[in-house]
């Protein structure tokens, strides 16, 4: 008779070394320096000063876009 197993289970355990482990203090990080880039661009625009991103959705803006 086989073992009970949890429905959510897996069949088979996980490799570690494939399993990447993310601490939560270091994205939130990330996420506030993110923000602060955009806090800064959004500051630089209102005066008038065009900063990031030169692509948005695949396509060149900016005054060196060729349309």
């Amino acid at each position: 008779m086989p073992s009970p197993q949890s429905p959510y289970g897996l069949d088979e355990s996980l490799n570690g070394d494939e399993t990447v482990m993310v601490r939560p203090y270091l994205a939130a990080h990330e996420e506030r320096e993110r923000q602060w880039e955009r806090r800064v661009a959004l500051l630089l625009a209102l005066d008038g000063v065009d900063v990031k991103p030169d692509v948005i959705h695949g396509l060149r803006i900016g005054a060196g876009a060729a349309w």
